[in-house]
């Protein structure tokens, strides 16, 4: 059985370092909400999110997990003012 999901949320926070940016090496950090399998028969898929940080060669670390939209959002922010980034967009993904 296949189980699919309309659509998540994610937020991505990047430098703004103008050199970063046109070397192609800027950092980012991405929040996305991403389907758990493995929850009960009556309650198949349970949605987590995850922060990722990325290099500028798309290689990324997973730095936390949350069970909320409130607490993603939350532990986001903190990621990247530890991380200095400071463009922030949030956005709806299929």
């Amino acid at each position: 059985m296949t189980i699919q999901r309309e659509r998540g949320r994610q937020l991505v926070s990047k430098n703004n370092d103008l050199f970063d940016i046109l070397r192609g090496s800027q950092t980012w950090l991405s929040t996305v909400e991403l389907p758990y399998l493995g929850g009960t028969m009556h309650d198949p898929i349970t949605y987590t999110f995850e922060s990722c940080l990325f290099n500028g060669d798309g290689v990324g670390e997973v730095l936390s997990h949350y069970i909320s939209w409130e607490d993603a959002i939350e532990g986001h922010k903190l990621l990247a003012e530890k991380y200095g980034l400071t463009i922030h967009e949030e956005r709806v993904i299929d």
